[in-house]
Protein backbone atom coordinates (compact mmCIF):
# COMPACT_ATOMS: atom_id res chain seq x y z
CA UNK A 1 0.00 0.00 0.00
CA UNK A 2 1.18 3.13 -0.80
CA UNK A 3 1.38 6.21 0.93
CA UNK A 4 -0.76 7.95 -1.38
CA UNK A 5 -3.29 5.50 -0.96
CA UNK A 6 -2.99 5.75 2.74
CA UNK A 7 -3.25 9.90 2.68
CA UNK A 8 -6.29 9.43 0.40
CA UNK A 9 -8.25 7.56 2.84
CA UNK A 10 -7.01 9.83 5.83
CA UNK A 11 -8.18 12.85 4.31
CA UNK A 12 -11.63 11.57 2.27
CA UNK A 13 -12.31 10.36 6.47
CA UNK A 14 -15.27 12.90 7.40
CA UNK A 15 -14.14 15.01 10.15
CA UNK A 16 -16.69 15.04 13.36
CA UNK A 17 -15.89 17.38 16.44
CA UNK A 18 -14.68 15.98 19.83
CA UNK A 19 -18.51 15.97 21.08
CA UNK A 20 -19.58 13.69 18.33
CA UNK A 21 -16.76 11.08 19.30
CA UNK A 22 -17.97 10.93 22.96
CA UNK A 23 -21.16 8.48 20.44
CA UNK A 24 -18.17 6.27 19.09
CA UNK A 25 -18.28 2.95 19.17
CA UNK A 26 -14.44 2.98 20.17
CA UNK A 27 -14.62 5.96 22.31
CA UNK A 28 -14.15 3.60 25.45
CA UNK A 29 -10.95 1.93 24.09
CA UNK A 30 -9.77 5.46 22.30
CA UNK A 31 -9.45 6.54 26.09
CA UNK A 32 -7.95 3.18 27.17
CA UNK A 33 -4.91 3.63 23.90
CA UNK A 34 -4.83 7.76 25.11
CA UNK A 35 -3.94 6.28 28.60
CA UNK A 36 -1.26 3.56 27.78
CA UNK A 37 0.05 6.45 25.39
CA UNK A 38 0.39 8.75 28.34
CA UNK A 39 1.86 6.00 30.31
CA UNK A 40 4.45 5.07 27.61
CA UNK A 41 5.60 8.73 27.47
CA UNK A 42 6.00 8.88 31.33
CA UNK A 43 7.99 5.67 31.68
CA UNK A 44 10.22 6.33 28.68
CA UNK A 45 10.83 10.23 29.44
CA UNK A 46 12.05 8.92 33.56
CA UNK A 47 13.88 6.42 32.27
CA UNK A 48 15.66 8.77 29.91
CA UNK A 49 16.52 11.18 32.98
CA UNK A 50 17.12 8.78 35.28
CA UNK A 51 20.08 7.27 32.44
CA UNK A 52 21.15 11.29 32.47
CA UNK A 53 21.23 11.70 36.03
CA UNK A 54 19.28 14.94 35.18
CA UNK A 55 15.81 15.37 36.47
CA UNK A 56 15.53 18.37 34.44
CA UNK A 57 16.60 16.30 30.46
CA UNK A 58 13.91 17.95 28.23
CA UNK A 59 14.00 15.76 25.33
CA UNK A 60 13.11 17.27 21.62
CA UNK A 61 10.79 15.13 19.83
CA UNK A 62 10.11 13.73 16.44
CA UNK A 63 5.82 12.44 16.16
CA UNK A 64 5.62 10.53 13.26
CA UNK A 65 2.06 9.63 12.04
CA UNK A 66 0.91 12.54 14.52
CA UNK A 67 -2.57 12.54 13.19
CA UNK A 68 -4.47 15.78 14.12
CA UNK A 69 -1.85 16.75 17.17
CA UNK A 70 -4.05 14.71 19.49
CA UNK A 71 -1.08 14.24 21.72
CA UNK A 72 0.06 17.54 22.10
CA UNK A 73 -1.27 18.12 25.79
CA UNK A 74 0.95 14.73 26.32
CA UNK A 75 4.03 16.50 24.99
CA UNK A 76 3.51 19.33 26.92
CA UNK A 77 2.84 17.67 30.30
CA UNK A 78 5.97 15.58 29.38
CA UNK A 79 7.88 18.80 29.68
CA UNK A 80 9.62 18.36 26.24
CA UNK A 81 12.31 20.77 24.87
CA UNK A 82 10.33 21.06 21.25
CA UNK A 83 7.95 18.81 19.20
CA UNK A 84 8.06 18.11 15.57
CA UNK A 85 4.58 16.30 14.32
CA UNK A 86 4.64 14.99 10.60
CA UNK A 87 1.39 12.95 8.84
CA UNK A 88 1.07 11.92 5.40
CA UNK A 89 -2.83 12.86 5.31
CA UNK A 90 -3.01 16.71 4.63
CA UNK A 91 -5.97 16.88 6.26
CA UNK A 92 -4.70 15.98 9.54
CA UNK A 93 -1.70 18.22 9.32
CA UNK A 94 -4.17 21.19 8.18
CA UNK A 95 -6.67 20.44 11.30
CA UNK A 96 -3.41 19.59 13.77
CA UNK A 97 -2.53 23.81 13.10
CA UNK A 98 -5.70 24.46 15.01
CA UNK A 99 -4.79 22.66 18.22
CA UNK A 100 -1.22 24.68 18.43
CA UNK A 101 -3.61 27.26 17.89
Amino acid sequence: MSSDTVAEHYNSVQQQPIVGRVESRIFHMRNLNNWMKSELINEVLALLREESKSSLLRPRVLDLACGKGGDLRKWKMANIESVVMADVAEVSSTSGKGTVQ
